[in-house]
């Protein structure tokens, strides 16, 4: 995010692309799991240690009282543990290696990719003293610049997303196109959407990542919102909670003086006028 932030400030446009990931943890392959650390230089023992941690499990559904056979699990880490995170991103570790024009941040089962273009803000192309004309045409020109440099991010970004893609298929990952999101930081006439296999993915205000909302100025606003109104419901929480035995005992003694007061209107002789000789 601090990226984003310094290139946002430079006057650079940045466009972020956020890949999602079905049954990450469910899906890597044991194989492959297994052949990437030693490709890496892992001895054979750690190796060994590895697969014998990794395979050999096995799993069943029930359904009410019906149970499946056992079959055994050729694919994922066990959630939950240490190990898993570890062995998950060493097996993403390598797409890197074919992510080159724009830059890649995986965070577990979400992937981003993201980049900016060349620094136009801080161009002179007019000198004080031209004319007025002059600095039309410089204007001009910095206008088409900044154009071109917005066209290459994309066909960057473009090209990049659809080497993730190939990526995951070949590592035996399924990515969830309906889940992909485009958030571009700052102004830009150019078209910011993609066709990834059939699924069309347009530009949004604003995308989830990691539990933290970020919206196309980094200002925070929906987030700050999100997080003021579930610190007023905790609070409202805990105050009726914390008032609750004493509404308890305050309704008890309410429910207590209304019976009573029913006793005594049945218990009271009826009061006439001819009682008291009126």
């Amino acid at each position: 995010m601090e990226d984003q932030k310094k290139s946002l400030d430079d006057g650079k446009l940045v466009a972020m692309g956020k890949m999602d990931l079905s049954k990450a943890f469910d899906s890597l392959p044991h194989s492959l799991l297994i052949s990437k650390p030693r490709a890496y230089g892992l001895n054979n023992c750690s190796c060994a240690l590895l697969q014998d941690y990794l395979t050999g499990r096995s799993q069943r559904v029930k359904v009410g009282d019906e149970l499946s056979c056992c079959e055994l699990n050729l694919r994922g880490v066990p959630q939950g543990s240490v190990l898993g995170p570890l062995c998950f991103n060493i097996f993403l570790n390598d797409s890197s290696y074919f992510i080159s024009r724009v830059s890649l941040n995986a965070d577990a089962d979400v992937q981003q990719l993201y980049g900016a273009d060349s620094d136009h803000a801080d161009s002179d192309h007019a000198d004080s003293d031209h004319a007025d004309s002059d600095h039309a045409e410089s204007d001009h020109a910095e206008s088409d610049h900044a154009d071109s440099d917005h066209t290459a991010l994309y066909a960057s970004l473009d090209h990049e997303l659809k080497e993730a893609i190939q990526w995951f298929s070949k590592n035996g990952l399924m990515a969830s196109h309906s889940k992909f999101q485009l958030l571009v930081l700052g102004s830009t006439e150019q078209d910011f959407s993609f066709n990834i296999a059939g699924q069309q993915i347009k530009k949004c205000g604003d995308v989830d990542l990691l539990g933290v909302n970020i919206d196309y100025k980094l200002c925070f606003d929906k987030h700050i919102s999100s997080i003021c109104s579930k610190n007023m419901l905790v609070t409202t929480y805990k105050t009726l909670y914390g008032t609750a035995p004493y509404l308890g005992s305050l309704l008890e003694e309410r429910k207590m003086a209304y019976n009573l007061r029913g006793t005594l209107k049945l218990s009271l002789p009826r009061v006439t006028t001819s009682s008291y000789g009126l």
